[in-house]
């Protein structure tokens, strides 16, 4: 396992933000998931790894992967 770069963070970071991510918290799990996935790979996978993960977690897609684990907790009106 490695530490990433300042850079890569930053791309990370970047791509999150064109996501316009209204709650703190789904950003930060977010960027741990990303994080934790990517200290994993080389260098010279980390693009690669990291498309992998944007297609898991395509801007907007992503709320119906956090809002099925918080249902109990939503209330609709």
């Amino acid at each position: 396992m490695r530490t990433l770069t300042e850079t890569e963070t930053q791309t990370i970071k970047t791509r999150l933000d064109r996501c316009l991510i209204a709650y703190q918290e789904i950003y930060d799990e977010l960027l741990d998931h990303y994080i934790s996935a990517l200290e994993k790979v080389s260098v010279e996978d980390f693009l690669k790894v990291k498309e992998e993960v944007n297609e898991k977690f395509k801007c907007g897609s992503f709320l119906e992967f956090f809002l099925v684990g918080f249902l109990p907790y939503v209330t609709c009106y």
